[in-house]
């Protein structure tokens, strides 16, 4: 993890060998870090895609991601949330993670559903929440499939690894313009 004292670990251990009454030299180790905060993970949930056309002709474009925060420490986290559009028969559930991670990511926008991306609660057991993206501010009027990747960072800076979702899914902005 991080430092605790900002740029600098905090924790030496000395220590020196004593050998029938013969003391030995001191041994200093390297500075390091002592770090009990665990690793925050988040899950994927559903994903809901508005339709296509409503009676009186507006659209909602806020994609709605179902997710879980878990936290071991059941501290608060924030996530950051990336989109990309996959290729024509890529499947997400059989890519390696250097193949996911090679992929054109792109900060995807919060729309105006949801609960946001900062300090939303987590436990050790998970919680459930529920983020919304502006499909239109970042995908403009694709036509194609997605796929979202989130990450977690904790109130104590613990930074958790990147989640990939499993299943594409399609987004049609298109049809709305």
């Amino acid at each position: 993890g991080e430092p605790v004292f900002q740029d600098f670990p905090g924790v030496r251990i000395r220590i020196r060998p004593i050998s029938r009454g013969v003391q030995g030299d001191w041994k200093e180790t390297d500075a390091f870090d002592v770090n009990s905060n665990n690793t925050p993970s988040t899950m994927f949930g559903a994903i809901e895609i508005p339709p296509e056309g409503q009676a009186d002709n507006t659209v909602n474009e806020d994609v709605v991601l179902n997710w879980t925060a878990i936290d071991p420490d059941d501290d608060p986290v924030t996530i950051a949330v990336d989109w990309v559009e996959v290729p024509l028969g890529f499947e997400p559930d059989k890519a390696t993670l250097d193949t996911l991670e090679a992929l054109p990511w792109q900060e995807a926008t919060t729309g105006a559903l949801g609960e946001g991306t900062k300090s939303l609660d987590a436990s050790r057991t998970g919680i459930d929440h529920q983020w919304s993206w502006d499909s239109v501010a970042d995908a403009g009027t694709m036509n194609g499939y997605i796929i979202f990747r989130m990450r977690p960072l904790d109130e104590k800076l613990e930074v958790g690894t990147w989640t990939y979702m499993k299943q594409k899914v399609h987004l049609d902005n298109y049809t709305i313009f």
